[in-house]
């Protein structure tokens, strides 16, 4: 299974896109300018996962630095709302970098 597959699929079982997408929608706007953009952003590249085939290893390693930082926001975020759905996001996108850095370090 592929790593998009495999998001996808955490996704599903979660909560699915659409309530996904409509939590970020809404932490969105209660966020400062870079927080807004980070979620932004978010909503973009789930809406890609399921729209289309991405390169995620490449874009993960290509962006390691950013991905750092949506996971350390987004926890912060989770706690201060309450919202496990964005400390979903944070193990979500953990997921991603351990996986695409392990299979590197395999290499």
């Amino acid at each position: 299974m592929t790593l998009q597959k495999l998001m996808i699929k955490k996704i599903d079982q979660y909560s699915g896109r659409e309530l996904l997408v409509k939590k970020l929608e809404y932490y969105s706007k209660l966020a400062n300018d870079q927080d807004q953009l980070m979620y932004d952003l978010l909503i973009v590249n789930i809406n890609q996962l399921y729209d289309s085939v991405v390169d995620i290893e490449r874009t993960t390693l290509k962006h390691y630095e950013l991905s750092v930082l949506a996971v350390n926001t987004l926890k912060k975020s989770s706690v201060k709302y309450k919202c496990l759905t964005l400390g979903f996001l944070a193990e979500l996108i953990e997921f991603n970098i351990n996986y695409v850095t392990g299979v590197r370090k395999l290499a």
